[in-house]
């Protein structure tokens, strides 16, 4: 019997152009937010699959072990991957699982050399019964998933066609506006990065997205237009409180003096 075949590589392709979404998550959470980032896509890179499930404490603390061991910051980075659209939400919320398609969509070189083909996100699911619901464990009996099934390529087109009606789609007029509230942004320079990013990975665009590409443009200070000044909003993190500075610097020490159990250190809002 021939040996099963492995869905799992040994290396990724790591640009050295400007990304999105690792420039939000790095403005958010320093250096941790990087070395989540890229640790976790080693982490996916050598599960079969390209799939990880930490549903149980043990698998939780794993995760933990190979990208920051801090429960708290990695919940929160997984939970704007998804609010990115980088991490598959739906997947996550209902399975506990992480699925990174656009991470999958930058092996393609790697399996056009391969004869088994590249996994989907349906590849590991409770429909796909040549898979255990584990971390990259296949079946004993055969060793392969039945991810050549005809049926599964419709079933990630009609998958997509329902995530994407979930969404507001970018119009004209959205940006019309979006230009009035981001008045201090190149909108139509990010307009036009945006929408090579979303070409280049396949993606619709949509207007929740591209408010998250203008913050992260305000945030990290790309295309600020010249005669507007570089301002942040800093917050007190205790709900409801009302305390609020605006700075001109991204690293602004300042603390809320109001709260009896002591100062709050200011958050970029």
């Amino acid at each position: 019997m021939s040996r099963p075949r492995k869905n799992i590589i040994d290396y990724f392709p790591h640009d050295c152009n400007p990304d999105m979404i690792l420039d939000i998550i790095v403005g958010q959470y320093g250096n941790d937010g990087y070395v989540f980032f890229y640790r976790l896509r080693e982490l996916l890179g050598r599960i079969d699959g390209h799939t990880y499930k930490c549903e149980t404490q043990l698998e939780l603390n794993y995760l933990l072990t190979q990208t920051v061991n801090d429960r708290e910051k990695v919940e929160a980075i997984i939970n704007l991957l998804c609010e990115l659209d980088a991490i598959d939400k739906e997947i996550w919320d209902k399975e506990q699982r992480i699925w990174w398609q656009s991470f999958v969509d930058l092996l393609d070189d790697v399996y056009d050399k391969r004869k088994n083909d590249k996994p989907t996100k349906n590849s590991f699911r409770s429909l796909n019964k040549g898979f255990r619901n584990g971390n990259g464990v296949s079946d004993p009996g055969t060793g392969v998933s039945d991810i050549k099934n005809p049926q599964s390529k419709e079933i990630v087109k009609k998958t997509k066609i329902k995530e994407s009606n979930r969404l507001h789609p970018l119009t004209n007029k959205d940006v019309e506006e979006l230009t009035k509230v981001y008045n201090n942004v190149d909108v139509d320079h990010s307009y036009k990065r945006y929408m090579n990013n979303k070409k280049e990975n396949g993606r619709s665009p949509t207007r929740d997205g591209f408010e998250l590409w203008l913050d992260g443009d305000v945030k990290n200070g790309y295309n600020l237009l010249p005669d507007k000044p570089k301002e942040y909003d800093f917050v007190c993190p205790v709900e409801g409180c009302d305390t609020i500075q605006i700075s001109d610097s991204k690293n602004l020490w300042a603390n809320c003096r109001k709260h009896e159990d002591g100062d709050k250190k200011l958050i970029m809002e």
